[in-house]
Order: structure tokens, then C-alpha cells, then sequence
């Protein structure tokens, strides 16, 4: 009997993930009995980023009608079940991928408004569709969005029922004045989940009329995490600033967090670090990236920690002004050894979210927050404060009320 070919390494005969891939292949029976079409519950549009412009279109479904099919595609409530590594990609795996090649920058055709009516939908749709050939069953990883699975070459899709759609998200997709900026900043003030606003974005459906286009799933989750975030930063900055020091902490999915929020006015910093197997025993091997954000924000991209740069601030200022309150921000994160792929930035962004619900720990100094966080770390925190530029500047740059403290001692 030839050994299987693993879907997460893609070795074959691989006995490191064997326990994983005893359950995905039951999860993914029902694909290997797809012929040229079926019928399934519509989950999300994907766009993909490969050959950009030129790209694929397709909509995740399961190869039946299933009202619980959602959970393929709800990372909030993944976080919030505390499903494990293996529940996610069980969930993912049981999607087929029916798509079909596009330019982002030209869409035409039947097949957009489907993946946009989905991408609207109260509730995953009744569809049915024709492929052109059998799914290929195979596992498709990258550090933004969830795994996707089982892609197939589309002929036509069809949905089955009526699709109802929120009042709130139909009143600002049909607004072709709108700017796209305003209409995810509108949605997210109406209290629309933000992974709703990212499937919305994706396909088209925000921004004046002339300008409206596909945009990679990948893209539009940090494009969503940076526009929402970026309008918190500029808010928070009229709020009174810290008077202590908070930390919070979480552990979810192999990644390890702790969150500091330091008194004085804005800053934010992500400093992590991909754990090796080793790195109990060589420390050489253990490598630190960041990213840091002054006050008045940053003109470039984030490229040393990529997406969870912006999905880690977006929550960190969520959080600044639920309690209105400024301050200045360090994530410290920990991505372990066991953690041997990515399933998203989404993890990174629901784990933060959780651990600012959290009692916060409170300390008086800097050194008793930083001293409490390295208690946690797996790695000394000597490694990550090299690397913190937000520290450094703490350390070196005199600030305008430690002045007048020092006035008022004097008189």
C-alpha cells in the first residue's frame, strides 16, 4: 500500500503529522466522492493573490447543505469554542475551493456577483456547482488568511434560495459616493463583525463606483486591520494618558502573548519571534524581528512582522478606547515550535482581542511590569528589549511632564 502524501509537509509517508492526518483525511472523504458537481452551502468568497492581477476567484463550500457550515469561516468563534489546531483545519478541510481565473482590475461575469451575493449573505446560501474537473484534495497555507483546501476549475455556479442581507451592509454597499475608507469605517461603527467587512471589501462591494475592484483576500484583512486601526490611533490621542502600567496575557494556538501599556502618549511596537525546536539548547539560533509606530504613524509597510503588525494594533487601540485612555503599547510575541504552520493572522488578532477582556495586571514602574512579563517568556526577555526601539526611547528621551515634576520638587 503506497503511504499517503501528508497535506501539511507534503512528504509522503510522513509520520510527524500522521495523527493530524488521520483526521483530515476523514474530513475530507466527502470531496473525494465529488464528480462534476454538487451541491453545498456557500461559506466566503476567496480571492487569491498568486500572478496578481491575474488572479482566482472562488467560493468556499462544503460538498453539502449544511446550516452549520459557517464555522468553516468564523474565526471569533473559533477563538471563543477555543477550537485547537486540529478543529480548524478539520473545519477547512472539509471546503472545496470551486473557482475561476480573473483580473482583479476587470471583473466581469455571472460568477462575481455569486461570490458577491455570498459575501453579503445573513446565512451561507443553498448553491450548486459545475465543475469542470474533480477537486484536487490538497492543503494551501499562507500568514494572513485560514488554510484553503481542495481547489477545482469552475464552470458555473448558481445559488439555490433567496439571500437576505443586513440592512446595515446594504445601505453602504449601495452607496456609490461613498469612499471605500468611509464605508468599512461605517460598518465598523454599525457594529459589523470585522471579518464580515473583510469578505464585503474583498469583492468589490466598497468605495465609489469607478474605483470599486476585487482585492486579494490576504490584502483586505490588513487592508481592514490598518484602516479601522489608523482611525482609533487618531482618536485615542485626545484621550488623558495612562497614569500606570498594565499587562495582559494569552496562549492560544502555540502563540504566546504579552501586551504592555505604558503611561505617555501614543507608540506601538511588535516585537515576536518564531520559536526553532532548539532554542532551549541554542540560543544563536533564536531570532527577534519588530516593527514600531511613533505618534504621528508610519509612512511604510510593516514588512519584518507583516499583518500582525496591523491586526496587534488594531486591537491594542480597540482596547485604548474602550476606556478612554492613551498610552503607549508593546506586544511581545512568542510563536512556538508546535505552531509548525500558519493558520492565519486572524489568531493573532482574536487571541489579543481575548486578553484585553481580561483583568489587567498593574504595576507602578516599568521594571515590575517587564520583570512580571519575563516570568511568562519561554525566552529571556534580554533577547526581545535589545530589539525595542519604544523601550530605547523611553531610556534616552526626557518627557515634557518629567520637566515640570522636577520644577515642582525644586520650588
Amino acid at each position: 500500500m503506497v503511504e499517503p502524501i501528508c497535506l501539511i509537509c507534503r512528504k509522503r509517508g510522513c509520520q510527524e503529522h500522521k495523527w493530524l492526518m488521520n483526521r483530515l483525511l476523514k474530513a475530507v472523504s466527502p470531496i473525494e466522492h465529488v464528480e462534476r458537481d454538487f451541491f453545498g452551502s456557500g461559506v466566503t468568497p476567496f480571492v487569491g493573490s498568486y500572478n496578481y492581477p491575474y488572479v482566482n476567484l472562488g467560493i468556499l463550500a462544503p460538498p453539502k447543505i449544511s446550516p452549520e457550515a459557517w464555522k468553516s469561516d468564523s474565526p471569533n468563534y473559533w477563538f471563543k469554542e477555543k477550537y485547537g489546531l486540529a478543529d480548524i483545519l478539520e473545519k477547512r478541510t472539509e471546503l472545496v475551493n470551486s473557482r475561476i481565473p480573473i483580473n482583479v482590475k476587470r471583473p466581469k461575469g455571472k460568477f462575481i456577483e455569486i461570490a458577491q451575493e455570498i459575501a453579503l449573505a445573513k446565512k451561507t446560501p443553498d448553491t450548486e456547482f459545475f465543475l469542470k474537473k474533480r477537486p484536487n484534495i490538497a492543503l494551501f497555507f499562507n500568514n494572513r488568511s485560514a488554510p484553503v483546501t481542495s481547489p477545482a476549475p469552475l464552470e458555473k455556479a448558481k445559488i439555490t434560495e433567496n439571500v437576505s442581507v443586513s440592512s446595515k451592509i446594504e445601505k453602504i454597499v449601495d452607496d456609490y459616493d461613498l469612499k471605500a475608507t468611509e464605508g468599512v469605517l461605517d460598518l465598523y461603527s454599525k457594529g459589523i463583525d470585522i471579518n464580515r467587512i473583510m469578505r464585503v471589501f474583498s469583492v468589490g462591494l466598497l468605495g465609489l463606483k469607478a474605483q470599486r475592484k476585487l482585492v486579494p483576500t490576504k490584502f483586505s484583512i490588513t487592508a481592514i486591520d490598518d484602516i479601522i486601526g489608523k482611525n482609533l490611533r487618531e482618536k485615542i490621542k485626545s484621550y488623558p494618558e495612562l497614569n500606570e502600567y498594565l499587562v495582559f496575557t494569552a496562549t492560544y494556538l502555540e502563540n504566546h502573548y504579552e501586551i504592555l501599556f505604558l503611561p505617555g502618549t501614543y507608540e506601538y511596537e511588535l516585537i515576536e519571534s518564531w520559536l526553532p525546536k532548539d532554542f532551549a539548547t541554542n540560543k544563536k539560533r533564536i531570532r527577534v524581528f519588530s516593527d514600531y509606530e511613533p505618534y504621528w504613524g508610519r509612512k511604510t509597510y510593516a514588512d519584518k512582522t507583516a499583518g500582525a503588525f496591523y491586526a496587534g494594533r488594531f486591537s491594542c487601540l480597540t482596547y485604548l478606547d474602550k476606556i478612554k485612555r492613551q498610552g503607549s503599547i508593546i506586544i511581545f510575541r512568542e510563536v512556538l515550535p508546535s505552531y509548525f504552520f500558519s493558520l492565519g493572522i486572524w489568531q493573532m488578532r482574536e487571541t489579543c482581542l481575548g486578553a484585553l477582556k481580561t483583568k489587567a495586571e498593574k504595576f507602578d514602574t516599568l521594571n515590575d511590569a517587564l520583570n512580571k512579563i519575563n516570568s511568562r517568556m519561554h525566552v529571556s526577555l534580554n533577547y526581545w528589549t535589545k530589539k525595542s526601539k519604544l523601550l530605547k526611547n523611553r531610556k534616552t528621551q526626557t518627557r515634557l511632564n518629567s520637566f515640570f515634576n522636577s520644577q515642582k520638587n525644586i520650588l
